[in-house]
Order: structure tokens, then sequence, then C-alpha cells
């Protein structure tokens, strides 16, 4: 029993260094293109991807690995749902979420559009019977 507890212990620390292993890939694929979109000449580029690689992902991976796990979850939509949270959400005040849906909004619902469909179609038909004489429709 005691050795399926160590197997556990140790197949959990196989799955960290697998995704250790994922995130250093992704790191120098960052890395590539962060060099390729800056510098025009390829050796020097070449040059500089590998010196730059090995430094990050080899050298000083301990302090880049959690700067670069928290940049990737900013950048992939971490911030934009903390802005929704804390900015967004609370500017609606006293109001219920109806009054602030009420307030010029686009389109707040499908059936918000559908109306605002029928009003239109309403309206192009009012205008089209006061050009033709006589007010027949089509």
């Amino acid at each position: 029993m005691l050795w399926l507890t160590l197997l556990n212990i140790l197949l959990f620390w196989e799955i960290i260094s697998d995704f250790m292993l994922v995130l250093k890939i992704f790191a120098i694929i960052t890395i590539i293109s962060f060099v390729l979109n800056h510098v025009e000449s390829k050796p020097l580029a070449a040059i500089l991807i590998v010196a730059i690689s090995w430094f990050v992902v080899f050298e000083w991976w301990q302090f880049f690995g959690g700067i670069y796990l928290l940049y990737t979850l900013i950048t992939l939509g971490i911030s934009g749902m903390l802005v929704d949270f804390f900015f967004i959400s609370g500017m609606a005040g006293d109001r219920t979420p109806q009054q602030v849906a009420d307030d010029n909004s686009p389109v707040s619902s499908s059936l918000d559009l559908a109306q605002r469909k029928e009003r239109l179609e309403a309206a192009r038909r009012i205008h089209a019977m006061k050009k033709r004489p006589g007010g027949m429709m089509r």
C-alpha cells in the first residue's frame, strides 16, 4: 500500500515535469517569434534566439518560468476577466440589470432586436405609402 502512495507522488511529479517541458517549448516559441519580428538580419536573429533561449530556458528558468506563466495567463484573457469583474460589473451602481440594459444599449437581447426590426419595417411601409400616389401599397 505504501508503494502505491509513493507511485502516486512520483506520477504527480512526472505530470509537473511534463507541464514544465511544455511551458519551456512555448517559451522558446515566444522567443523565436519575438526575435524574428524585431531583428531583420537572419544570422544575428539565429544567434540571439540561441543565446536568449539558453539563458531563459536553461540558466534562469526558476525566475523566468513564473514570469512567463503569468504573462501567458494575462495574454490569454485572465486580465480581461478581472477587468470585467472588478470594473465593468461595478459601474451599474444601485440600478437593476433591466435599467442598465435600457440605457441606449445597441442590442440587449434577441427579443429587442426583433422588436427593432419590426419597427423599422413598419416605418419603411409607412414611408413607401407616402411616396406612392393615392397611398397604394405594392
